[in-house]
């Protein structure tokens, strides 16, 4: 790709920093469009000719950068490629992934924010909240490589001034280091095209998914450890082998019972992934960024 042909392109008005003290030029220029982030950064010893780089949600540059709430298929997905390839001149072999997202979103009937609220852990560690905003309250675990976020995009995207479908729970794998994707044999946008993506993006949140310590309370009435399961302090002050141990209860209880809310989510996630093997009609909410 080369950083010249995007510069000359009309679509694109590129502008850079300039110090006010020194006169001197920002080490790269920017642009934008429909949501996607151009930056054409300034030659160097690594990159003699420069470098380009873009950062953005597909699903929203096919939405023409308004939101990401809506269905994506991989229709979608293939058309916001092609049109991408047609104005810059960009083809998906010539972009090297540095980091990535995966996001689905779910059509639920329970409150986003009950179900959030209900999630402790994440494996064994907790789950934490940032200070809740008017755009609502991110839920997040933070670990070496990625970050897993969960959250209510109706309340999120309503926010932002755009009237979203109500109850949408969303789940984000965001990860800043490539290894676990790398390990996959992905390492282009062309990889993760030629993927089996709805697989992929089902393997991966079923994963996170079933690391999550949830607290149903419906699920667990007349359960000797009720109580216990619904308190913090117990489980932080439990051993690494009774923490599993209790881990596997709690699993075995949801598994038993398929109205439990962790099963439904669960079922869900199976369901919306697979939809998407249907490459002719636009029926899910994969966002891939």
């Amino acid at each position: 790709m080369s950083p010249d042909v995007l510069k000359s392109n009309g679509l694109l008005d590129f502008n850079t920093q300039v110090s006010l003290r020194t006169g001197v030029l920002g080490s790269f220029a920017q642009a934008f469009y429909n949501g996607l982030k151009f930056r054409v950064y300034e030659p160097t010893d690594t990159y003699p000719m420069g470098r380009v780089t873009i950062e953005g949600s597909l699903h929203k540059y096919w939405n023409d950068g308004r939101h990401n709430y809506n269905d994506f298929s991989l229709k979608g997905n293939h058309q916001a490629l092609s049109d991408i390839q047609t104005r810059f001149s960009i083809s998906p072999q010539q972009i090297s992934l540095r980091q990535l997202e995966l996001g689905l979103n779910l059509s639920i009937d329970h409150s986003p924010e009950a179900i959030i609220k209900n999630m402790m852990f994440h494996r064994t560690d907790r789950i934490c909240s940032p200070i809740p905003s008017h755009r609502g309250t991110y839920f997040h675990v933070a670990r070496s490589q990625k970050v897993l976020k969960w959250y209510n995009k109706s309340k999120h995207m309503n926010s932002s001034g755009i009237k979203a479908p109500e109850n949408l729970f969303r789940m984000e794998n965001k990860y800043l280091k490539m290894a676990e994707i790398n390990g996959m044999g992905i390492y282009s946008l062309s990889d993760l095209i030629c993927a089996d993506l709805p697989c992929l993006v089902e393997n991966i949140l079923l994963r996170e998914w079933e690391g999550v310590i949830y607290y149903d309370e419906r699920a667990l009435e007349g359960h000797k450890h009720k109580e216990q399961y619904g308190n913090l302090r117990f489980w932080e002050g439990l051993k690494y082998e009774n923490f599993k141990y209790h881990r596997k209860q709690l699993k075995r209880i949801y598994t038993d019972n398929p109205q439990c809310v962790k099963e439904i989510i669960r079922r869900k996630i199976v369901e919306k992934c697979r939809q998407l093997n249907d490459y002719t009609t636009e029926i899910d909410t994969l966002c891939i960024r």
